[in-house]
């Protein structure tokens, strides 16, 4: 099973109701904002999912509060993304990243085949 581990800002993990679950999984997806004091935590891939309009949504409205561009990165067995989201950036975009990570990462999970 491939797990999640998220870095982001307190407030966005409270507002996105994603929660530590304690795992263990051969692979790590990492999305973390760079650059700032966040919060770790991990969960799964499902877990994600699952809530990825309210993470989209509370990293959205992080990120208009800032007024100022932040870099995400993704990191996973087969995907290393950087991206530079403007404060404009829109929910659909954020989750279309996310989304497209976490497939590629689920279709290179043998466990989940």
């Amino acid at each position: 099973m491939t797990i999640v581990e998220l870095v982001l800002p307190d407030e966005v993990m409270l507002e996105s109701g994603l929660k530590d679950e304690v795992t263990r999984g051969d692979g790590v997806v990492s999305i973390v904002l760079e650059g700032l004091n966040a919060v770790a935590t991990v969960t799964t891939v499902a877990a994600v999912a699952a809530q990825l309009p309210a993470l989209a949504g509370a990293l959205r409205r992080w990120i208009v509060r800032r007024a100022r561009p932040v870099r995400l990165r993704l990191k996973g067995r087969r995907t290393d993304l950087t991206i530079d989201l403007p404060p404009n950036v829109s929910e659909a975009r954020i989750s279309e990243v996310v989304r497209n990570l976490l497939e590629i990462e689920r279709e290179s999970d043998p466990d989940s085949q």
